[in-house]
C-alpha cells in the first residue's frame, strides 16, 4: 500500500512539467515540439517540414527533401527531465520519401512518498516513440505521408515496474499551389492509448485506460526571394483549446539563419549556422531558447544535422 498514493499520482496527473498546456493528458512528450529551428519559429513548422524533422511535423514533406538528413537534438530541461530525438530521412526517387526516428523523454529522481508523507524511494519515468514514415508525391504540387510509431511508457517503481505500449498513426498532406507557397494539414497520434494495471502491485489495484488525444494541425508558409520565410499554424487538440503559432526565418546565403516565433503568445527565438564538412557533406547547428511559461524554467535546445 505504501506505493498506492505514488502510483495513483503518476497515472492520473502529468508525469512531467510540460510547457503551456501539453501536460494533463497521456504522452505529453509527443506534443512538446522538436528541433531548435522549429521551436525558435514558434513551432509553426507544419507547412515548412523541409529538414530532418519532417517526419515529426509533417511526413508529407519527405518527398521534397533534396539530400539525406541525419539529425539529432537535445533539450536542456530543468527538474531532471530529459528529451532527445535522432532520425534519418531521405527522399526516394522518383517520387517518395522515408524516415526513421527515435524520440525519448523521461524524468529521474522523482521523490516517492507514502500515505504518511515519508520518503520511500526515488522513482523514474521513461517514454519512447519509435517511428517510421513514408510519403509519396502524387503530383509536383501534392504529397501525402503517413507515420507509424510504437509508443511506450515505463515507470520504474524501485522494486516494481509498470509499463504500457501502443501503436499510433500520423497522416499529413502537403500542397504547393504556386511556387514558394506551401499549405499543409497533419493529424497526429491517432488511435493511441496507454493501458495500466496495478492489480499485481497491491490488493486494491485497478485497470485504467489513458487515451492519448489526437491533434489536427493546419498551416501555411511562404519563402520570399530574399531568403525570408514566414509560417503559421493552427492546432486543434482533441482535449485542449485551439492554439495559433507564428514563425519567421531569415537565411543569409545558406550560411546563417535568424529566427523568431510565437506559440500561442509564448515567444521564442534562435539561430543557426551551416558549413561544409567535406565534399558534399554539410552540417547545420541550430539553437533555440523558449522562455518558461509555468515556472518550469527556460529551455535551451540544440540541434545538429548532417546533410549529404
Amino acid at each position: 500500500m505504501r506505493n498506492a498514493l505514488f502510483i495513483s499520482v503518476m497515472l492520473f496527473t502529468p508525469l512531467t512539467v510540460i510547457a503551456q498546456g501539453e501536460g494533463g493528458f497521456a504522452a505529453p512528450f509527443l506534443r512538446m515540439g522538436l528541433g531548435a529551428r522549429a521551436i525558435s519559429m514558434g513551432g509553426a513548422f507544419t507547412a515548412v517540414a523541409d529538414d530532418g524533422f519532417a517526419a515529426y511535423y509533417n511526413p508529407a514533406g519527405l518527398p521534397y527533401l533534396t539530400k539525406r538528413h541525419f539529425t539529432t537534438t537535445y533539450s536542456f530541461l530543468s527538474l531532471d527531465r530529459r528529451f532527445h530525438y535522432i532520425s534519418y530521412s531521405q527522399s526516394l526517387k522518383p517520387t517518395a520519401g522515408l524516415s526513421l526516428y527515435w524520440l525519448a523523454a523521461g524524468t529521474d529522481n522523482i521523490d516517492g512518498r507514502d500515505l504518511s508523507g515519508n520518503h520511500t524511494f526515488d522513482y523514474s519515468d521513461a517514454s519512447n516513440a519509435f517511428g517510421i514514415s513514408f510519403a509519396n508525391r502524387f503530383h509536383e504540387s501534392i504529397a501525402i505521408g503517413i507515420t507509424l510509431k510504437i509508443i511506450t511508457q515505463n515507470l520504474d517503481l524501485a522494486d516494481e515496474n509498470l509499463s504500457s505500449n501502443d501503436l499510433a498513426f500520423d497522416a499529413g498532406l502537403m500542397f504547393i499551389p504556386v511556387e514558394n507557397l506551401k499549405l499543409a494539414v497533419v493529424i497526429k497520434d491517432l488511435n493511441a492509448s496507454f493501458s495500466w494495471s496495478t492489480q499485481d502491485l497491491f490488493s486494491l489495484g485497478t485497470v485504467s485506460i489513458d487515451t492519448i488525444p489526437y491533434t489536427l494541425n493546419a498551416g501555411a508558409s511562404y519563402l520570399f526571394d530574399n531568403g525570408l520565410t514566414i509560417s503559421t499554424a493552427a492546432l486543434f487538440n482533441q482535449s485542449q483549446q485551439e492554439r495559433m503559432r507564428f514563425g519567421i526565418e531569415y537565411r543569409r546565403d545558406e550560411l546563417y539563419s535568424l529566427r523568431a516565433g510565437s506559440d500561442d503568445g509564448a515567444f521564442s527565438f534562435g539561430g543557426g549556422v551551416r558549413y561544409q564538412v567535406s565534399g558534399g557533406v554539410y552540417t547545420n547547428i541550430d539553437y533555440a531558447f523558449r522562455p518558461e511559461v509555468v515556472g518550469e524554467g527556460g529551455t535551451h535546445l540544440f540541434s545538429w544535422e548532417f546533410t549529404f
